[in-house]
């Protein structure tokens, strides 16, 4: 789980630098690597690890109302302020699961300074 998070934090802040310099597009494709971090954290969440090596098999099955519709909000077209949009909700889903899974602190304080 460190090293998911780890890397969903990477995948955040490259993101994130995307946005400020206004590269869209990049920062759409970005996003999406940012959602296969989170699914695979929900997915240790809710102990349904069994579609480890696609995150998004069987998603409507797998995972309750509450938890695919958090990943709805991480979803988005092309519209700059939709990036934006989800981005900030990435931000939000990530701290909710950082603390269920009780990440370490030092990444806690790393997601901060991303926000």
């Amino acid at each position: 789980m460190q090293w998911l998070s780890e890397s969903l934090l990477n995948v955040l802040l490259t993101t994130s630098n995307l946005i400020k310099r206004g590269e869209f597009a990049h920062a759409h494709q970005s996003l999406s690597n940012v959602q296969k971090y989170l699914l695979w954290l929900i997915r240790i969440t809710i102990d349904k690890t069994q579609y480890w090596e696609s995150p998004t098999k069987s998603l409507e099955k797998d995972i309750d109302s509450t938890w695919y519709s958090a990943y709805e909000t991480v979803t988005s077209d092309l519209q700059p302020e939709n990036i934006c949009s989800s981005f900030e909700n990435s931000l939000k889903l990530t701290e909710k699961l950082f603390e269920q899974l009780n990440v370490e602190p030092k990444l806690k304080e790393i997601l901060n300074r991303i926000k």
